[in-house]
């Protein structure tokens, strides 16, 4: 009996791990299928490596395999370890490519500058035992400082900050803003992005995390007055809680980097800060991660364009695209692409069965055409949509990128300080 149970695992683990090497062109239902199969081989390969070698010694002690349904097994589990080894190794070689990218944009001796108070200068190496555990995504001497008001929409107003536990005698920190996901209608502030907010906060910056309004109950431009919100908030509060409140930079994932790169690429616009009008909400820089940055698909690289649009005029914008196309090209930052943007560096999966890949690429090439700021890109090749979600070898080169990047803008912000 035992060979059926062996014959319906490795069946189970090759489905997955196959989706976590194959890529699906697709952004429709079979995309999500995609997403969520390919989850754990994505997320759990080093873990799922070990079981299926104690699977397969397992299958020889019990002679599972002298019948049809064990050899099927086996072969199934041969395939989902092979495809899951290429998972792991994909994972390990992306800092190459993440590191490519800062050099193409900033420059061969863009780290000459990035050196402040003694930062970690070795952020480009991944130590493979600290992505051992995938859950593990907090860490240590990190304070967190949770539901704080930053506006009056309740609970989808609150940010929490992260700052180093030792903060007395420090410079003021400089700060980032983390816009979680969700497509528009969930998520939470303490559901994503965790690694990266306690990782840059362990290096010296003040994180705040953020929940903003959702959908279908609030409507575009609500979620993006919210993100505009907080950061007036940060101007105000910041110093008192040891940041530097003139220079902050927004990060987010899928939804999220749709909203930072949009809260980027129209700063101080008073349509967008009711009652705060005069709170300068300009960003020194933005990190987009997997986002979403056409809402009407421009540049035609949605198989189903229908669907996606339909989703958005039940859920996120106001109506159908046909009864307010201006509108929506306002909530569409490749739509809002403008000469005055701040730096951004913008990372996307080759895999990402949600949003594809083209989509950034479009975007990016806007932006490198008018940008008088450094824009920088990198392809992660095999990487799924949100990739960083847990500890792996993936979020931490993910997390010493955006590290590297922020710190560079930091330096040379301080530089050019009066």
């Amino acid at each position: 009996m035992t060979h059926l149970w062996y014959a319906a695992l490795g069946t189970l683990a090759a489905a997955t791990a196959i989706a976590a090497v194959v890529r699906l062109d697709s952004t429709g239902f079979l995309g999500l299928f995609w997403f969520f199969a390919s989850f754990p081989a994505f997320h759990f390969a080093d873990s799922l490596l070990i079981v299926g070698v104690a699977m397969l010694g397992l299958g020889f002690l019990l002679g599972d395999f002298n019948s049809a349904a064990g050899v099927f097994g086996l072969i199934a589990g041969l395939a989902a370890w092979s495809a899951l080894w290429l998972v792991r190794h994909r994972s390990r070689t992306i800092g190459r490519v993440l590191e490519q990218g800062l050099v193409d944009a900033l420059g061969t001796d863009f780290r000459a500058l990035i050196p402040r108070d003694g930062a970690d200068r070795a952020g480009a190496t991944v130590r493979t035992r600290e992505s051992r555990n995938p859950l593990s995504v907090r860490q240590g001497g990190v304070e967190r400082i949770a539901d704080l008001s930053y506006g009056d929409a309740g609970i989808r107003n609150l940010l929490d900050l992260y700052r180093p536990i030792a903060t007395a005698g420090r410079s003021p920190m400089p700060v980032v803003l983390w816009i979680h996901g969700g497509a528009w209608i969930t998520g939470h502030k303490t559901q994503q992005g965790l690694p990266l907010m306690y990782g840059m906060a362990k290096r010296g910056w003040l994180v705040a995390g953020i929940n903003y309004r959702l959908g279908p109950k609030s409507r575009f431009p609500e979620p993006l007055i919210d993100v505009k919100r907080a950061i007036a908030w940060l101007r105000e509060h910041a110093a008192q809680y040891g940041g530097d409140p003139r220079f902050i930079i927004a990060c987010g994932g899928s939804a999220g980097a749709h909203l930072a790169a949009l809260t980027a690429l129209t700063p101080n616009r008073p349509q967008y800060q009711p009652g705060f009008e005069a709170v300068d909400t300009s960003l020194a820089g933005a990190v987009p991660l997997y986002g979403r940055f056409d809402f009407v698909d421009r540049s035609n690289v949605l198989r189903h364009k229908q669907f996606f649009m339909k989703f958005l005029a039940d859920n996120v914008m106001q109506g159908r695209y046909e009864d307010d196309p201006d509108l929506w090209d306002r909530a569409s930052p490749l739509g809002q692409v403008n000469s005055q943007a701040p730096a951004m560096f913008v990372m996307h999966g080759t895999h990402d069965s949600l949003i594809p890949i083209a989509e950034a690429r479009a975007f990016v090439g806007a932006l490198k055409n008018v940008s008088q700021q450094p824009v920088a890109f990198a392809e992660l090749h095999g990487a799924q949509h949100a990739w960083d979600l847990l500890n792996t070898a993936w979020t931490r080169h993910t997390v010493n990128a955006v590290w590297s990047f922020a710190e560079y803008l930091y330096a040379r912000y301080r530089k050019a300080a009066p």
